[in-house]
Parts: structure tokens; C-alpha cells; sequence
């Protein structure tokens, strides 16, 4: 909700999500350790889809405000999907999950307390894990294979080295069961 919503150096609040709908649809999700955006347009558009997620990766400006008010769009939608008669309250539970292995939580907040995360807290979570070396990039569709790599240089830089892998879970060394208290 940040990345898409929060305001960028290039662009302001809310404008990026607004200016992406209206070339086509756009959508996302996040699971427990990565994101993943969806834009479907005509190719034509890639350049400018490029440069406004470059933009939200490299300069998203998250301060108190934009985290309250999309900490509580977060909080029902989570009530919303956890609510519906074929809810996939599973992704909910891997996220539990997942700060129980990778950090050895105990009770997790998926549908409260967003909005009292401390917005430096978040900007740095964002740099360290949503940037243009941790990106992968999927473009399907009417493209020129050299014309569509041009583009994606364009907007995110030549460097084709890979970031900093994320430390791998080690099984071997989790415990046999977990009991992980969540909100919903």
C-alpha cells in the first residue's frame, strides 16, 4: 500500500497508482517475503510503467501520515479477505509464520498496530528490501527483446549484479512446532 500510494521525488501522493490505472490495470500483492506488482497496458506504455516504479524503488517518501492511512486500508482489507466465505486466511498464517521462523516472533499483527510502526523505521525496511538490485522483472507481451531492455536500463541502471541475497532459512535449525499468537 506504501509503495503504491506514498508520494516518490518524481511524483506526488497517490498520483503514480492513479496515472497506472488509467493506462491499463494495475494490482499487487504482498506475500511474506516479496511483493509482486502486476501492470497490464499496451507496450507502449513500458517506458513510463518503468520510470514510475524506478521512482517508487529509489525515492518512495514515507512519513507519519501516509503510514496511518494506508496502515488502516491494510487493516480492512486483511479483516475483508480473512471475513470472505473462501478466504485465504492461509497467506496470513505464512506470514505468521514467517516472522516466527526468520525472527523468532511470538504474537504478529496482520490486521492492527500498522499505524503505530514508526515511519523511519519503515522508509529503511523499504530501502533495504525494495530496490532496483533485489528486483525481478517479468515483461510478457508485444515487446522488441533489445528495444524492451533498453528501456528497463533506462529506468533502473546497468548494473546486472544481483543484491544482497537474503540469509536462507536454515530448517535444520528451527524448532519441531511453533505456537504463533495473530490478530485475525
Amino acid at each position: 500500500h506504501l509503495a503504491c500510494r506514498a508520494a516518490a521525488d518524481q511524483h506526488p501522493r497517490d498520483a503514480t497508482w492513479q496515472m497506472l490505472n488509467e493506462i491499463g490495470m494495475v494490482n499487487a500483492e504482498t506475500l511474506p517475503t516479496w511483493t509482486h506488482y502486476d501492470y497490464m497496458a499496451l507496450s507502449d506504455q513500458l517506458s513510463f510503467m518503468l520510470g514510475v516504479e524506478a521512482d517508487r524503488l529509489n525515492g518512495l517518501r514515507i512519513d507519519e501520515a501516509i503510514v496511518r492511512e494506508e496502515a488502516t486500508h491494510c487493516e480492512d482489507e486483511a479483516k475483508a479477505v480473512a471475513a470472505a466465505p473462501s478466504s485465504p486466511v492461509m497467506k496470513f498464517a505464512l506470514m505468521a509464520a514467517n516472522q516466527a521462523w526468520r525472527f523468532g516472533a511470538e504474537r504478529v499483527s496482520v490486521a492492527g498496530g500498522l499505524g503505530d510502526l514508526d515511519p523511519a523505521a519503515v522508509k529503511s525496511f523499504h530501502d533495504k528490501r525494495y530496490g532496483p538490485d533485489v528486483l525481478t522483472l517479468v515483461i510478457v507481451g508485444g515487446f522488441e527483446r533489445d528495444e524492451a531492455v533498453r528501456i528497463v536500463r533506462e529506468a533502473f541502471g546497468d548494473d546486472d549484479e544481483p543484491g544482497a541475497p537474503r540469509a536462507p532459512i536454515d530448517w535444520d535449525g528451527l524448532d519441531d512446532e511453533y505456537t504463533i499468537a495473530w490478530d485475525l
